[in-house]
C-alpha cells in the first residue's frame, strides 16, 4: 500500500473518530512523538528503508497531530466563532512563517542527513509538546475554578432551599 493511501485512511479514521473520544493533551501529544521518531530516523542513518520510513512517520505524525489540534483548539475556546477562527488563524501564520525559513536550515553541505534541519524539527516538537502540556495544565486551573464558582453557587442554592443545578459545561482536556 502507497503511503498517500495509508496517510488517507489515517485522516479519514481521525476525523470520524475525534468527535466520538475526548480528544485532547494526550491525543496531540502521540502523532507529534511519531513525528520525532521518523526525524531521528532521518537524521541517523543511511538506510533508504529506515529513511523511507522515517519520512513516513515524520509527515504522518505531523498531519495526524494538525487535524487532532484543529479539533482541539475548537472544542477549547467555548464562544464566540470569531474567537475560535481567530485561533485557527494563528496557528496557520506559525506554520506558513516555518516553511517560509525552512529552506534555510537545510543547507547543500550538509547533504543527505541535514542534521541541522532535522534538529530544529526535533526542538520545534519539543517545544510543541511543552506548549501542549502547558495548556493542559491552564486547563485544570480553569476547570477547577469553575468548580469553585459552582460549589459556591450551589451552596447559596442551599441556603435559599433552591434545588441544586448540575455540573456545567467543563474545558476538555
Amino acid at each position: 500500500m502507497e503511503f498517500g493511501k495509508v496517510q488517507g485512511l489515517s485522516l479519514a479514521r481521525c476525523k470520524f473518530q475525534c468527535p466520538l473520544i475526548k480528544v485532547g493533551a494526550k491525543t496531540q501529544i502521540g502523532p507529534i512523538l511519531l513525528s520525532a521518531v521518523g526525524t531521528v530516523m532521518l537524521i541517523t542513518t543511511m538506510n533508504v528503508g529506515v529513511r523511507y520510513t522515517g519520512v513516513c512517520f515524520l509527515i504522518m505524525g505531523v498531519f495526524s497531530g494538525l487535524n487532532i489540534q484543529v479539533s482541539w483548539e475548537t472544542q477549547l475556546v467555548p464562544s464566540p466563532r470569531h474567537k475560535k477562527a481567530a485561533l485557527i488563524a494563528i496557528a496557520n501564520t506559525f506554520g506558513t512563517a516555518s516553511h517560509w525559513f525552512t529552506p534555510y536550515f537545510f543547507l547543500r553541505n550538509q547533504e543527505p542527513l541535514y542534521r541541522l534541519g532535522g534538529g530544529l524539527i526535533l526542538v520545534s516538537i519539543a517545544l510543541t509538546i511543552i506548549t501542549v502540556l502547558i495548556t493542559r495544565q491552564r486547563v485544570i486551573i480553569l476547570n477547577k475554578r469553575l468548580d469553585v464558582q459552582e460549589q459556591a453557587e450551589n451552596d447559596a442554592r442551599i441556603e435559599n432551599g433552591q434545588e441544586v443545578k448540575p455540573k456545567g459545561w467543563r474545558y476538555p482536556l
